[in-house]
C-alpha cells in the first residue's frame, strides 16, 4: 500500500489527474478509508484546478451564446470538443469520479466539507454539463433520502436552492424536470417534511 499512496500523491502533486484520480476512485471503492490521507490534496486539485477550469470553459461558452446567438445544440457540441489540457469530456468524468471519492468519505472530511459542498453548489449554479449537473442532482437526492447528520439539513438546501438555476440553463428541459421532481418528492415525503427545520431555501446561500 505504501507504494500505492506513493503514486497518488506524486500524480496529485503533478497534476497527473487521469492516473490520480482513477485509482483514487479504484480505491475507493474497496478500502475507502486508504485515501483519507489524500483529502487534503484531492480537496486542492477539485477546488482549486479543476473546478477553476470548468467554470472557465462554462463562461467561454456562455459569452459564445451570448454574442454570437448561437444554437445551445452548437454549443453542447462545442463543449466536447477539447479544452487547454485536455478534452472536456474527460474534465467532466475526472470531476465527477472526484465527487464520487470525496462523497464516499463526507463524514470524515470535517474542516474540508464546507469547502466540498461549496464548490458543489457552485457546480451545479454554473457548468453547463447537462451530465454533471445530472450528477449533483443525483448526490443531493442521495443525502436528503438516504442520509441522516452529514451533511447537514441546511447544508443539503444550500446546494439545492443553487439548481434553481436549472430553469435558466438552455436545452436542459430533462434536467429542470428531474429537479422539478425532486422538489415534488420532497414535499410528499413525511420523512422529510416532519423535520424539525422544514425545507424551505428561501434564507439559505453559500
Amino acid at each position: 500500500m505504501a507504494k500505492m499512496h506513493s503514486v497518488i500523491a506524486d500524480t496529485l502533486s503533478n497534476n497527473q489527474l487521469v492516473p490520480a484520480i482513477n485509482l483514487l476512485s479504484t480505491v475507493c471503492k474497496v478500502r475507502p478509508k486508504e485515501i483519507d490521507q489524500h483529502i487534503e490534496a484531492i480537496m486542492k486539485v477539485f477546488t482549486q484546478k479543476q473546478l477553476k477550469d470548468h467554470l472557465n470553459y462554462a463562461q467561454q461558452l456562455q459569452v459564445l451564446l451570448q454574442t454570437t446567438n448561437i444554437h445551445s445544440a452548437a454549443i453542447q457540441q462545442a463543449s466536447s470538443t477539447g479544452k487547454d489540457a485536455y478534452d472536456a469530456e474527460v474534465q467532466t468524468r475526472l470531476i465527477m469520479s472526484v465527487i464520487d471519492v470525496l462523497d464516499a468519505r463526507i463524514e470524515v472530511l470535517q474542516e474540508n466539507r464546507r469547502p466540498y459542498l461549496t464548490a458543489i453548489a457552485t457546480l451545479a449554479e454554473r457548468s453547463h454539463s447537462e451530465a454533471l449537473c445530472l450528477k449533483i442532482l443525483d448526490l443531493v437526492e442521495s443525502w436528503i433520502f438516504n442520509s441522516d447528520g452529514v451533511p447537514t439539513l441546511k447544508e443539503k438546501v444550500a446546494v439545492l436552492t443553487k439548481m434553481l438555476m436549472y430553469e435558466g440553463k438552455p436545452d436542459k428541459t430533462k434536467l429542470l424536470k428531474r429537479f422539478l421532481d425532486l422538489v415534488l418528492r420532497i414535499y410528499e415525503d413525511p420523512r422529510v417534511t416532519r423535520t424539525n427545520s422544514p425545507f424551505d431555501w428561501s434564507s439559505h446561500s453559500y
